[in-house]
This record gives C-alpha cells, sequence and structure tokens, in this order.
C-alpha cells in the first residue's frame, strides 16, 4: 500500500457540497510522508502537502482533489520550522523542476525526514519497529549536499532550450543552473546553448578507468525513436573506488542505468559486501542486476568454485552487464523478467545460498518473494529506493521465516524525498 493510499483511507472524500477553494489554512502539518510531503487535515480530510516541514503552520494553495485525500503545496507559512532555509534552487522552488522537492530543508534534517519516512513505513505496511539512520554520503557534508549527480536529463523546448517538465505536467521549463549537478556539468554551462527541438538531452559525467581520467559526455536522441532500454552504441567507463580492495571498473552505455550519485556504487557495493562477508566457492542470485553493479564484486567474492546467477529484463542493461562480467566465467548474466526467470526448475538444480535483489521502485512483488522463499537462502540483501515497497517485500520475507537482521538507510539523493534502504535479512 502507498503513503497515499494508506493514508487516504482516514480522510473522507469531498461531497458536492465541500467548498473547493483553491487556498486553505492555517493548516498546521504533521508528520512527513514518503514523496516529499507533510500529512495535514482540513475539515477531517487528509492533505498531503509539498514545501512544508512538520509542525509549521502554513497557507497553502490545492493542487489536486481526490475522493480520499488532496494534495497541495505551501504558499506562505505563517509559524516556520526552524529547519527551514531559502531553497537551494530557486527555479526550482517556483516550478517544482528537477526533484529537489527538499531543498527547503536544512541539511541534517533532510536525513531526520527520511528516517522518519522508512520507519514509518516499516511500521504501518509492514508491522516492522525498526530503528532507522540515514547515512549521507562521503563528500556531502562538505557540498552542502549539492554537486551530487553524474547523471542529468533534458528534453528540449520548442526554441530549443535545455528544458525540463514541471511536475505531474507536460509543460517544459527552461533551465539556466543545476546546483544538483557534477561540478563538470555545471561548469560545461550546456544549458547557454541551443538544441533541435523536441530531443532528449542526457549529459554524463563518468568517473572513468582505474588510472584514468573523468570524461563528460553528451547523448541526444529522440524520444520518439528511442525506447526506454535503446542502446546508444557508445561506451563510458565507470569506477568504483574501495578503500580496502581493488577498485572496479564497468563499461556502460552513457545513456543506460547508473547509480546518479557520485559516491552511491562505492557505497552500496561496500555495504553489500561488508554484510555478505566470505563468499566463497557459493551461490548467489543478483536479481535486477541492472549493468552488473553488484555482479562483478559477487563474481570476484564466490572465485572460480562458485557461481552468480544475475538477471535483468532491460536489454541495455543485460549488454552492460555481459560486457562487464567477460572477465568472471563464474557469473552468468540472463536476460527476462526475473519472477518467470525464478519460476524455471533448473534453478533448483543446486543450493542458493545468497540472493541479492535491486528491485524497481514497485518493489519485487509477491511471485518473486514467493519464488525467492521457494528456494530457501540463506541469506538476503534487498535494496530499496521505495519504503512502502520495501515493507511490503519485507513482511511477505519475515511472514515465511526470516528474520530482519540489519537495515541500513542511505542519502543518495540529497535535496529529494528518496531514499536508498539496505535490508539484510537470514533465515530463521
Amino acid at each position: 500500500m502507498s503513503e497515499t493510499d494508506s493514508a487516504g483511507e482516514t480522510g473522507r472524500g469531498p461531497g458536492p457540497d465541500r467548498d473547493l477553494a483553491p487556498t486553505i489554512g492555517p493548516l498546521v502539518l504533521g508528520q512527513p510522508a514518503h514523496g516529499g510531503f507533510c500529512v495535514a487535515r482540513w475539515d477531517g480530510l487528509v492533505v498531503f502537502v509539498s514545501g512544508g516541514l512538520p509542525g509549521e503552520t502554513v497557507r497553502v494553495e490545492v493542487t489536486e482533489r481526490r475522493s480520499n485525500c488532496w494534495f497541495a503545496r505551501v504558499l506562505e507559512p505563517l509559524e516556520a520550522s526552524p529547519d527551514r532555509v531559502d531553497h537551494v534552487w530557486p527555479l526550482a522552488a517556483a516550478t517544482g523542476v528537477g526533484g529537489a522537492d527538499l531543498g527547503h530543508v536544512r541539511w541534517g534534517a533532510q536525513q531526520s525526514w527520511k528516517a522518519a519516512v522508512v520507519a514509518g513505513a516499516l511500521r504501518r505496511i509492514g508491522h516492522l519497529e525498526a530503528a532507522v539512520t540515514v547515512e549521507p554520503a562521503p563528500g556531502d557534508q562538505d557540498r552542502g549536499g549539492l554537486a551530487w549527480r553524474t547523471r542529468v536529463d533534458f528534453t528540449t523546448d520548442q526554441d530549443g532550450r535545455l528544458a525540463m517538465y514541471a511536475p505531474w505536467s507536460d509543460r517544459l521549463v527552461p533551465v539556466d543552473s543545476m546546483p544538483l549537478a557534477h561540478e563538470d556539468i555545471q561548469a560545461a554551462q550546456l544549458w547557454a546553448e541551443t538544441w533541435a527541438p523536441g530531443r532528449r538531452i542526457a549529459l554524463v559525467r563518468a568517473s572513468g578507468r582505474p588510472g584514468g581520467g573523468p570524461r563528460l559526455v553528451t547523448v541526444e536522441s529522440d524520444p520518439a525513436e528511442n525506447g526506454p532500454d535503446a542502446a546508444t552504441g557508445r561506451v563510458v567507463w565507470e569506477r568504483v573506488d574501495r578503500s580496502d580492495r581493488p577498485d572496479l571498473a564497468y563499461r556502460v552505455d552513457p545513456a543506460g542505468f547508473w547509480q546518479v550519485h557520485r559516491q552511491a556504487p562505492a557505497v552500496l557495493v561496500d555495504a553489500v559486501s561488508s554484510w555478505l562477508g566470505d563468499l566463497t566457492g557459493r551461490t548467489v542470485l543478483d536479481l535486477y542486476c541492472g549493468a552488473g553493479l553488484f555482479t562483478v564484486p559477487l563474481a570476484q567474492a564466490v572465485g572460480p568454485t562458485g557461481r552468480v546467477e544475475a538477471v535483468e529484463a532491460d536489454r541495455a542493461a543485460v549488454a552492460n552487464a555481459r560486457r562487464n562480467c567477460a572477465d568472471w566465467p563464474q557469473a552468468r548474466v540472463q536476460a527476462g523478467s526475473v519472477a518467470a526467470w525464478l519460476a524455471r526448475p533448473t534453478i533448483r538444480s543446486g543450493p542458493v545460498h545468497d540472493i541479492v535483489l535491486d528491485p524497481p521502485r514497485r518493489g519485487a512483488g509477491r511471485a518473486v518473494i514467493e519464488r525467492m522463499v521457494a528456494l530457501q537462502p540463506q541469506r538476503v540483501v534487498y535494496l530499496a529506493c521505495d519504503p512502502a515497497a520495501l515493507a511490503r517485500d519485507l513482511a511477505g520475507l519475515i511472514q515465511a521465516g526470516y528474520r530482519l537482521d540489519r537495515l541500513r538507510a542511505f542519502d543518495l539523493f540529497p535535496m529529494t524525498h528518496h531514499v536508498e534502504t539496505m535490508a539484510a535479512l537470514v533465515r530463521a
């Protein structure tokens, strides 16, 4: 159940004689909810408010009315929170572009906000009580939570300017800055150039292979001709630095999926590796493997006597993963649906010791969880970008006899509501 669905059950829909005034207030904001909202009530109705902070009294503009809840944005804080600051990106504050929906929240308070959201979802949906601390990535505090994105996508407007869509809209907003982008992207000032209208422009700051330097790449494409898993045929190198082990190198399509935070690959690889520990000779499944971020270190860890089976549906990502695993014959990358692959009887030809999964935002879902459980892995490491989906899937694993052993949350999307959470489970 999503944040909106679960909260909306407690309110009542607007009746035919309800006042649908566009502005309401004063409104006292309650706890944060996933999506960058604070929850409030107005005449018995649940209102999800963006641009606010818990405890504030505000005046808001209603932006959407549903039968069981409303959505609104803050027009004016009447009693502001001490954690409110000037928004780090004025254009985002005015238009909502760029996803910087927590740009008005003090840096340290952003981690507290996200911790409350994760803990709340686990408690309400997963019936789990867990202490949650959200860890910032190395270097982010010194940069004030800025300059972390190594990949930024734009669409060109009718005048050929780099633009982004306003939230829930087909309206393009031209941009003249992007403070969340890596310094190299900002320094290029590509928004000062004119492009062909109606194009997708991806700016990529690739870290480069070990011993080499970074590279700034621009990928221009036609959205009408390129699907979400279309490859460009180009390759860039991405390096994952590890303090206690040799660095990792990946070759990926610049327009394909790769963690966007400059430190995210290293943070996540270290987190997974540190919990799994010695994998020598074990069989590990890497589900939703993407470009092979975890597949490569898992293949190294299991060694020639072990086995890694990686599965991914996106064709371009599969090509990247196979390229990155070419030097590791103990790793095999499969193309296709994770749920369908897990249903194959050949998987049960031998024991599966560990499963690592990093599903899309909707989560793994009941079918995948049930088929994972049928394999009886000793350990499961689940990485989630949506707290509600994580809570649902964890509930399924726990009901099937697994115990939550460790939980870590990472702030890999500063100034946004997004949070990455790692749950480590063992078979009870």
